[in-house]
């Protein structure tokens, strides 16, 4: 099945992102598919806990929930970012990132 990857590019100044989907990334085909009812619950809590909140971590978390993407690329400046402005958030997202099988690239 081939799936997409996505893109985060960030304004360190106000961390706005916009988000563009690339072609390419492959699931391998014995990897087996999430539980859509599992990810759909996790997917809704996690941008409920997001409103809010001072970054735009909850756009990343939509754009993957609705493309079948396997890899983020998100630049090294919008990590920092995050991090230093919203580290729960963040470490919420990044956990969810995992648990969806999701690579986060640096870019």
């Amino acid at each position: 099945m081939a799936t997409g990857s996505l893109q985060i590019h960030a304004n360190p100044v106000s961390a706005d992102i916009v988000i563009r989907s690339l072609v390419g990334a492959q699931r391998q085909p014995q990897e087996p598919e999430p539980d859509l009812v599992t990810i759909n619950e996790a997917t809704e809590n996690l941008i409920h806990q997001l409103r809010g909140c001072p970054t735009d971590l909850a756009k990343l978390v939509e754009a993957v929930r609705w493309r079948p993407l396997r890899v983020v690329a998100i630049p090294a400046e919008a990590i920092i970012h995050w991090r230093k402005d919203d580290p729960r958030s963040w470490k919420l997202v990044l956990e969810w990132l995992t648990a969806m099988d999701v690579e986060v690239n640096l870019d």
